[in-house]
């Protein structure tokens, strides 16, 4: 299972990276994971007036990505994103978490491995 944070999503968009392709052909049968919380912060960074119109765009292209692919959007019992992922990730191991968070990552240290980007690509790192 690989558990997508927000941030993350909306890296990928920003850089060009063709996330559920690279997923797919590096994890191939791998169940991609979405918690709700994630899509409620998505909708709201999408009508956010404050942010540049490029920040609300990707969010927006995030949320259609998402309804797009088979992803197991999940309602995870956690008040913030952060505290859902790390929570699911260390009830579930062998979970694979996509985040750029450093504080998720410290939490998770031992728990979980972790995708990140480099170069455009998803990098897989323990």
């Amino acid at each position: 299972m690989i558990i997508l944070d927000t941030n993350f999503i909306l890296t990928c968009i920003k850089q060009g990276v063709s996330l559920f392709e690279q997923l797919g052909d590096v994890f191939p049968g791998e169940k991609v994971i979405v918690p709700e919380i994630v899509i409620e912060e998505l909708n709201h960074l999408a009508k956010d007036m404050k942010l540049k119109m490029s920040e609300r765009e990707a969010a927006d292209l995030s949320l259609q990505m998402i309804g797009r692919e088979s992803i197991l959007i999940l309602d995870m019992p956690e008040g913030k994103a952060d505290d859902a992922i790390v929570s699911y990730a260390s009830k579930n191991t062998g979970s694979i978490v996509a985040s750029l968070d450093r504080g998720i990552k410290r939490r998770l240290k031992k728990n979980a491995k972790f995708l990140t980007i480099r170069k455009k690509k998803l990098v897989r790192w323990a």
